[in-house]
């Protein structure tokens, strides 16, 4: 193993540990604030990482803008004449650093499925098939998942479009920025690609349907296992939900899980789970006035920190949960991420009841 290949398996393996997109949202930078302290280990083991692969990398990231192309249709590799094709990689990649949201590259564009509602249709594809292309635009090699592929359904066709604002991203340099990745998805009716480029301020894409959230660091764990495993959770963070750009809170949760920060302990969190009683909440929730959110709020408190703040966890029976963040002293004091609100006055007393149990 090259030192190329060492270096991305330690900044793959600390992925999580990098202020990814919920993270990075839900803790909304703050004027004259410090960032957290998790925040400035993982940066500094990036920085040390960078400085021995920055030459290799800013070779690869640096290639002039693209605007999205579509290749002719790759071949499909043969199976059982009782179920669809598997899709075949191309041997070259023409993904090149996403600026735009037309710079997110696949082969072909879906056929016989929907491509522009989800990234992914929400039934379970018949085969997936993942391509690595490593530090270059030659394919590097491809696996073909094993296991419940359900899986890989339940990760990606819930993932909410992008933002309205332009998100911010951190300043550094990943070995792994130089990696792209295809997910190719085939069903019975058709097939769709999924570019889920390794920069890490890129999102993903089936060439319709745009995402913030990337995808790459799933599709490396595919590409590396052969699995359809599915991404770690945290009980105080959610990634994202269809719906939510739209609502507060989607339609239908079935738990609530209350995560509390208190004033100076902002590190410190306890946790809540309740299965009822949450409606109000809910319903308080959507009642708001809501704007785009713009990923920052302004603290009121006399240090400029975000004082008392809680995040609300809903769940839903299928899917992956959402999430809402409450800061009362630092406006707009209500975020799902997607949408934000400036009044706060009805949800903290619901919050607080449902802590407290009176």
């Amino acid at each position: 193993m090259n030192i190329e290949d060492r270096l991305r398996d330690v900044m793959i393996a600390h992925e999580h540990e990098a202020p990814g997109l919920a993270q990075f949202m839900a803790e909304r930078a703050l004027p004259g604030s410090a960032p957290r302290r998790e925040h400035r280990a993982w940066f500094a083991g990036a920085a040390a990482a960078c400085v021995l692969a920055v030459a290799v990398v800013l070779a690869m990231v640096a290639a002039p803008r693209a605007h999205q192309r579509q290749a002719a249709a790759p071949p499909t590799r043969p199976v059982s004449a009782s179920t669809s094709p598997a899709l075949a990689c191309p041997g070259r990649s023409q993904q090149h650093l996403v600026l735009n949201p037309s710079d997110y590259w696949v082969p072909a564009q879906a056929q016989g499925v929907d491509a522009r509602q989800r990234l992914v249709p929400n039934r379970t594809p018949a085969h997936v098939v993942v391509c690595a292309y490593l530090q270059g635009p030659a394919l590097t090699g491809h696996k073909e998942l094993r296991g419940d592929l359900a899986t890989v359904t339940a990760a990606l066709t819930w993932t909410p479009p992008s933002r309205l604002h332009p998100l911010a991203c951190t300043d550094v340099l990943l070995i792994t920025d130089a990696d792209n990745y295809l997910v190719g998805l085939s069903y019975a009716s058709g097939m769709i690609w999924v570019a889920a480029p390794g920069n890490h301020c890129a999102g993903s894409s089936n060439g319709q349907f745009t995402v913030d959230q990337s995808a790459a660091v799933l599709a490396s764990s595919w590409y590396k296992s052969g699995a359809a495993t599915a991404p770690a959770t945290a009980p105080c963070d959610a990634a994202g939900r269809l719906g939510q750009e739209r609502a507060m809170v989607p339609a239908a949760p079935t738990s609530l899980t209350i995560c509390h920060s208190t004033v100076g302990n902002i590190g410190h969190v306890s946790t809540k789970t309740v299965t009822a009683g949450f409606e109000p909440l809910s319903r308080a929730l959507n009642s708001l006035p809501t704007t785009p959110a713009a990923g920052s709020c302004d603290p009121t408190t006399p240090d400029r920190s975000y004082g008392e703040s809680y995040h609300l966890i809903f769940h839903y029976a299928a899917g992956p949960p959402v999430e809402v963040d409450l800061a009362p002293q630092c406006p707009p004091s209500v975020t799902n991420l997607w949408l934000q609100s400036t009044d706060s006055t009805t949800i903290v007393p619901l919050v607080r009841q449902l802590l407290t149990g009176r």
